[in-house]
């Protein structure tokens, strides 16, 4: 995570302008307007997979890209505090059904190679964003964000590159384990696996099998 005070520094020397319309009338690198325009996700991919925005739509598209290259702590809270009451609805809905008294956040990890090749990983950038929105919608509920429960243990072919759907599932096979193979949650403990982009859920899919006696959806920026 970058601290404030890099971020302050960076801010200064590098003022914010939003990544879309390049307008410097900005807080962040996005401006409201544009994100009042960012397409909404309508698909229900799996029922168990939450997905904010429409990956299809080019500003959607941008924002994601941008995070890819960039460690963007405030563009993510801005996407998820836009939508906060969407956000809302859907917990709610997942909290009432499994009868939840603790969240725990597992972002989808990447291999160690990529993670020293990038120096980040996005699904934790926006993991912490989550925390916090969810923290001011949920102050009664104890959440944390677990970036050492799965590990991502093969290197293997970005899923991005591969368009062909049986493949993309293939590639994500036994990719994932457990760092204990028996963990004991507090009662009532709800995983979300966080990612930026699922398309087919191979992934998401793949550590969902992690906890099958856990209540577990996922959330992501993106379908």
């Amino acid at each position: 995570m970058i601290s404030k005070i890099v971020e302050k520094i960076f801010s200064i020397l590098f003022p914010y302008q939003c990544i879309i319309c390049h307008s410097e009338d900005t807080l962040g690198n996005i401006c409201n307007h544009c994100i009042g325009k960012l397409e909404l996700n309508r698909d229900i991919q799996l029922p168990w997979i939450f997905s904010l925005y429409h990956y299809k739509d080019d500003r959607v598209h941008t924002c994601i890209h941008h995070l890819k290259n960039y460690p963007d702590q405030l563009l993510v809270y801005h996407l998820l505090d836009r939508q906060k009451r969407m956000i809302h609805g859907w917990i709610m809905g997942v909290i009432t059904y499994y009868n939840i008294r603790n969240i725990v956040l597992v972002p989808t990890p990447i291999h160690n190679s990529r993670f020293i090749d990038r120096g980040y990983n996005q699904a934790e950038i926006i993991a912490h964003g989550l925390h916090q929105v969810l923290q001011l919608l949920l102050p009664n509920i104890p959440i944390l964000v677990n970036t050492q429960l799965i590990k991502k243990t093969k290197q293997t072919e970005k899923q991005a590159l591969i368009t062909d759907r049986e493949k993309r599932f293939k590639n994500v096979i036994n990719i994932f384990t457990k760092t204990k193979s028996e963990i004991l949650f507090p009662t009532n403990t709800l995983i979300i696996i966080i990612d930026d982009v699922t398309t087919t859920g191979g992934t998401l899919s793949e550590i969902y099998h992690k906890f099958p006696d856990q209540p577990t959806v996922a959330f992501t920026l993106a379908h």
